[in-house]
């Protein structure tokens, strides 16, 4: 009766059908068996009538708070969504094993009773082994919809590349042709004497120069996504500012960099929709030390932010479309180039990249030595100018590394160390270089609010001990 009422009241398959009604009978036997155990210390038929009003009451309420119990961890956590996920092998699956469910709580458990009086020992187990055997069905079923709904996912993600994919195609495409059109309008412009005003002139080169925007970050695709995100902010008069070199994004394949940085930039504009147009700024900063690349969006946004394993849930209403995978297909990138993805929705932290040069300058290259060194000043001033908006802002100064930019001056040719390599190790008391991924610590911690929610103005040294050695 159960199975027909879901089928048709909630307009679900047979299978499904079966699987919510198989699953609140095994719900039932499993309260009906704990609570035949907690009746053979109490039983109520002894001071109640069975058939009594008040007996009744005090079974269902009895039976409440398990069943709330059960609902918490098991029930809502199966939500309709993941029921909509239909393919043959899990509605296979899903009936076969409601089947044995049904078999389990009904048939096998009801074999074992008897008419003749049993003793409290083969109740205790008969009773832990129907326990046993309904939570068994019900985490394994539990594990079949949440793998339907990773499927699930993992197939929208997949689609959502692949529409990435063929959207940086056509983009290219268009903003290619928008600069050409653009070029030869304005060179146009001047050619032509047209009958209209000095402040119309500029108007009209304003709007030109919109669209003749071309960017260099030294990543063709980052590129082409920053014009054909600037000509969407500029109709919501949101300013998208951009600081860092794409070069070190070529790691990563043109569909990733689109679909990473295009997701975090959509998710940005549709925030800075909605406050008032003063704050409806957007900024974009990458920055890398060695092979350790930091990508950081930060925007205003208006509301509240509900997370969800880490990531804040979509405030779309429509299911169908792709908005809700945006932020797991970015955590999926991230991911598998052994990256995080960190979302912050408090008043948020800055992390600037120093440098061991900052600390003692270095031969060779000075003017690297001074920008560091501006850059860890600048993060103390930072640090006192936001400290009262609630802002903190670090920086790590990593030590040696080893990497493309450095490498000819570390090691020659045949893999040999330069002399200039013998001096570093000499002076760094554990006597190698730093590791990239050694780095993520010392990040993963300034920027996290728990853990470091009073640092601020810090420049963190990550070097293998080389500011603490004074070569003594």
């Amino acid at each position: 009766m159960l199975m027909v009422l879901f089928h048709f009241c909630c307009e679900i398959s047979w299978e499904q059908a079966l699987g919510c009604a198989s699953a609140g009978r095994a719900t039932q036997h499993l309260i009906y068996q704990i609570l035949q155990l907690i009746a053979l210390k109490f039983n109520p038929s002894a001071y109640l009538p069975s058939d009594s009003f008040l007996y009744f009451t005090g079974a269902l309420l009895t039976y409440l708070p398990f069943c709330l119990i059960v609902y918490l961890a098991y029930t809502r956590r199966i939500s309709t969504f993941d029921l909509d996920f239909e393919t043959v092998e899990f509605r296979f699956r899903l009936g076969l094993l409601s089947a044995v469910m049904v078999l389990i709580c009904v048939g096998i458990t009801r074999l074992v009773k008897t008419g003749e009086v049993q003793s409290e020992n083969t109740i205790i187990a008969e009773s832990l082994y129907a326990i046993i055997c309904c939570l068994l069905c019900l985490i394994m079923q539990f594990e079949l919809y949440q793998k339907a709904k990773l499927t699930k996912e993992i197939e929208m993600v997949r689609m959502l590349w692949k529409k990435d994919s063929k959207q940086l195609a056509e983009r290219k495409d268009t903003i290619e042709m928008i600069n050409m059109k653009c070029h030869d309008i304005r060179h146009k412009l001047g050619d032509y004497h047209l009958p209209i005003t000095d402040d119309e002139e500029k108007e009209l080169k304003s709007l030109i120069r919109i669209y003749d925007q071309t960017y260099r970050t030294g990543s063709q695709t980052l590129d082409v996504l920053l014009a054909d995100r600037t000509l969407l902010c500029e109709k919501d008069h949101i300013q998208l500012s951009f600081l860092g070199d794409g070069s070190c994004l070529k790691f990563l394949t043109e569909a990733d960099v689109y679909s990473l940085l295009g997701n975090a930039l959509g998710n940005a504009v549709e925030a800075a929709r909605r406050v008032e147009e003063e704050k409806r700024q957007i900024s974009m900063i990458i920055r890398n030390s060695g092979d350790l690349v930091s990508i950081s969006v930060t925007n205003y946004y208006q509301g509240q932010l509900h997370f969800e394993e880490d990531l804040p849930v979509t405030t779309q209403p429509d299911a169908e479309d792709f908005h809700r995978y945006g932020m797991k297909s970015m955590q999926a990138i991230a991911e598998k180039y052994g990256g995080k993805l960190m979302v912050d929705k408090q008043h948020g932290c800055i992390l600037n990249i120093s440098s061991m040069n900052a600390y003692i300058p270095l031969t060779k290259i000075p003017a690297y030595s001074g920008a560091k060194a501006a850059i860890s000043n600048f993060t103390q001033w930072l640090a006192t100018h936001f400290a009262g908006s609630g802002i903190r802002c670090n920086a790590i100064a990593p030590g040696f590394l080893v990497s493309n930019q450095n490498r000819k001056l570390l090691f020659n040719e045949d893999g040999t160390p330069t002399p200039r390599t013998a001096k570093i190790l000499a002076g760094t008391p554990m006597n190698r270089f730093v590791e990239s991924d050694e780095l993520l610590g010392g990040v993963f911690f300034l920027c996290d609010d728990k853990a470091a929610s009073a640092i601020t103005g810090v420049v963190l040294p990550i070097d293998a001990g080389f500011a603490a050695y004074s070569g003594v």
